[in-house]
């Protein structure tokens, strides 16, 4: 399947110091990213979060169709990771890595657009560029729309946002198939969840939420969990959602922090360059709901259909850079 991204630099250029994005041109999130690694072959296990290792997994069989839906999964994942550079507004390393900046996008976008449809959520990334699983979500969502409607990305399944909670998981993502469906199933459905700080296409068959505070792995269950946005190909709604994420235009790092200074989110704290001090705040306001989830499966997964074999686990070098600096950045913070 031919690869629509073009490689070159990233919507917005980092200092060497990591926090400061200033370029502000719109930009096509499917035709903007740069260049990537293989996770699996480039991140130490402290650095995916698997302390005891990855669990050893033989190739997984599947068909043609899953192949290709699975690289279409992958280049949505890279595409997500292009608006949401910071990263997650509720993930520590994120936080930690962007200098407080990905908790900062998230507080700005969820002023702007609060409610909690998708379209509402679209907003609140277009915007601020920022979001935690259900901002990511939905903008893989869409971006998955749009690749279906192109040449060589075409989709002929379904595309499902799923909310799935329970004790051990609350978290919201995207499908390619209906594994209710026989002709999907587990093995068919293919998973796209660009909110782990690690994120891999997958099936929903091998899918897995890491937690790397605890070392434990948990499957996705969306029987458990409600389809909340489900597109069928052909469908008016495919076309309308499209065309939501066809142009972003970016909030520079210099409009954040001057919109944050003033934000009920600082609780009167005033202004915070972006660094260990805003990060720390932004850690502490998140509490409870901070997470730690490096992962969305095991990245060394090899997928086959006879012909081709390839893992699916492409992440973009500022990604890497972002996580290695979370990394410091959190042990600075617990040292202090």
């Amino acid at each position: 399947m031919g690869n629509c991204l073009r490689a070159g630099s990233t919507h917005t250029d980092h200092v060497s110091t990591s926090y400061a994005n200033d370029g502000n041109d719109g930009f096509d999130p499917l035709a903007h990213s740069g260049p990537t690694v293989k996770a699996h072959e480039t991140l130490s296990r402290r650095e995916l979060g698997v302390l005891a290792g990855l669990p050893r997994k033989r190739p997984v069989n599947v068909n043609s169709q899953t192949m290709h839906h699975l690289g279409v999964g992958r280049l949505a994942n890279l595409a997500v990771g292009s608006v949401m550079e910071s990263g997650s507004g509720c993930q520590a390393v994120d936080i930690a890595g962007s200098g407080g900046e990905s908790w900062a996008r998230r507080e700005l976008g969820t002023k702007h657009a609060p409610r909690g449809t998708m379209h509402a959520q679209i907003q609140r990334v277009k915007y601020a560029q920022g979001g935690n699983c259900p901002e990511h979500a939905s903008l893989a969502t869409a971006l998955l729309l749009r690749l279906g409607k192109n040449p060589g990305t075409e989709l002929n399944a379904p595309v499902i946002r799923v909310w799935e909670g329970r004790n051990t998981l609350n978290t919201t993502y995207a499908m390619i198939g209906d594994p209710r469906v026989p002709q999907w199933g587990e093995r068919g459905t293919v998973v796209v969840d660009p909110w782990p700080v690690v994120a891999s296409a997958s099936t929903l068959s091998e899918a897995r939420m890491h937690d790397a505070k605890t070392d434990t792995w948990t499957p996705y269950r969306p029987t458990e969990g409600r389809f909340v946005d489900s597109f069928a190909p052909g469908s008016s709604e495919w076309d309308r959602m499209a065309e939501q994420v066809e142009m972003i235009e970016p909030m520079s790092s210099s409009e954040v922090q001057g919109r944050l200074s003033t934000s009920a989110a600082m609780h009167g704290r005033g202004p915070l360059q972006f660094g260990d001090e805003l990060a720390e705040h932004a850690l502490r306001v998140v509490g409870e709901e901070l997470f730690d989830s490096r992962l969305g499966t095991n990245p060394s997964i090899v997928y086959t259909d006879g012909q081709e074999a390839e893992t699916f686990d492409d992440v973009s070098t500022e990604t890497v850079a972002r996580l290695r600096r979370g990394l410091e950045a959190l042990d600075r913070l617990e040292n202090n």
